[in-house]
């Protein structure tokens, strides 16, 4: 759960020339090609034969003018022509909502959700309709899944919090007409669990983490093939039992710990501590860890860990926070932090792990735990601060 301190940040500034990121939005708009026409926007301020995808980079949308979404804190998603994400803040009720956006940059709220609600994770879609979770709210204050469609009907599927059920859900998967996920805290152990839930709404506890050395506090779950991978960013049995693993799971729920992080990795060479977000490129695991400046990770599914990449040695950024994203073989992220203006990047790092950075951010807030996303050679990602409003922002990039 991506629960972050909302702190307030100065005016935000921006020098697209000087390859800085996050303020008012610029001239041109990327392509509305695909997008509803009851959500297109003109292209204003833009010359006839000008072609918006030759401007690279830029603000799509600032939060935080009147009833709107504030502070996004999660990726979007891309369905249909239109994007959709969620907020922690904002709308009618403070609780905050889910919007959608067109990638002309025209936003309409979909749903307020009541005061502390909390829905700072992703969306995902599952046969046309949007799936997500909160932090908190629900039947027992301890957060629940909820559906939402694309013209903003709304209702509950599950409550979280009623026993050992788990509380404070994070980003949902969808597989095989079944709903899996995971909770940061609760269940048996009161470290989380592993759950899965069906389109009526019945719920499981498929494992409760913290009964030994299987991890506590998972993060993220991913499918490869009818086997879970996962993250915890705590527990384990190394760094003195603190360090996260990288675990496997059947759907049935035996877990099996990969990689303990915190020692050394597979070669002797001095280990990562916290992992976050893993993806499968080629039947390889990859991934970052946290702690300290961060690190970039390999991991063969019968539990060769290698550290590929180290941030923090200059400019290259500083806490590898978001999930990465694999466009035509280069994975893509952002961090928390670090680059020229310490204020985060976005980064491209080969799977041999070969790393540049491709923007540095500016007078403003970094994208925190908000991961990329990949619309014909675009880039799109959110801010939590800056902007016009200095309540977030919808960034783009252009590959």
């Amino acid at each position: 759960m991506r629960i972050i301190p909302l702190v307030g940040l100065s005016i935000a500034l921006v020098n697209w020339a000087a390859g800085t990121a996050c303020a008012a939005s610029p001239p041109l708009f990327v392509s509305q090609r695909g997008a509803p026409s009851s959500m297109r926007l003109p292209l204003f301020r833009t010359s006839p034969g000008q072609d918006p995808q030759a401007y690279r980079a830029g603000v799509l949308y600032s939060f935080g003018s009147g009833a709107d979404s504030a502070n996004p804190a999660s990726s979007l998603i891309y369905v249909n022509g239109v994007l959709y994400g969620t907020t922690p803040e904002g709308g009618k009720y403070g609780g905050g909502t889910v919007f959608a956006i067109t990638t002309g940059g025209t936003e309409r709220v979909l749903h307020s959700f009541s005061s502390g609600t909390f829905p700072s994770s992703g969306l995902i879609d599952a046969d046309g309709v949007l799936y997500g979770t909160t932090g908190y709210g629900g039947k027992y204050g301890h957060g629940a899944i909820f559906a939402i469609t694309p013209t903003g009907n709304e209702h509950l599927l599950y409550s979280f919090g009623s026993g050992t059920d788990g509380q404070v859900p994070d980003t949902i998967i969808y597989v095989g007409g079944v709903f899996y996920g995971t909770t940061w805290v609760g269940g048996k152990y009161g470290s989380g669990t592993v759950f899965t839930v069906n389109a009526a709404g019945t719920e499981r506890v498929l494992h409760n983490f913290g009964n030994g050395t299987d991890g506590q506090n998972p993060f993220s779950l991913i499918d490869i093939g009818g086997t879970f991978y996962g993250t915890t960013i705590f527990g384990g049995n190394a760094y003195r039992g603190n360090g996260g693993t990288v675990f496997s799971m059947t759907k049935a729920g035996s877990e099996h710990v990969l990689h303990n992080f915190g020692d050394t990795d597979s070669f002797g060479q001095p280990d990562g501590i916290h992992p976050f977000a893993i993806i499968d490129v080629d039947g390889v695991l990859y991934g970052t860890t946290t702690g300290g400046y961060g690190a970039f990770f390999a991991l063969t599914k019968t539990g060769t860990e290698r550290v590929l990449y180290r941030f923090g040695e200059g400019t290259d950024g500083q806490g590898p926070y978001s999930p990465l994203i694999d466009v035509n073989g280069v994975l893509y992220g952002t961090t928390l932090g670090g680059g020229r203006n310490r204020k985060g990047t976005i980064f491209a790092i080969t799977t041999a792990g070969s790393e540049r950075v491709i923007r540095d951010f500016g007078f403003c807030d970094s994208p925190f735990f908000s991961g990329l996303i990949d619309v014909n050679g675009v880039l799109y990602g959110t801010t939590q601060y800056g902007g016009t409003y200095h309540r977030g922002t919808i960034f783009f990039e252009s590959l």
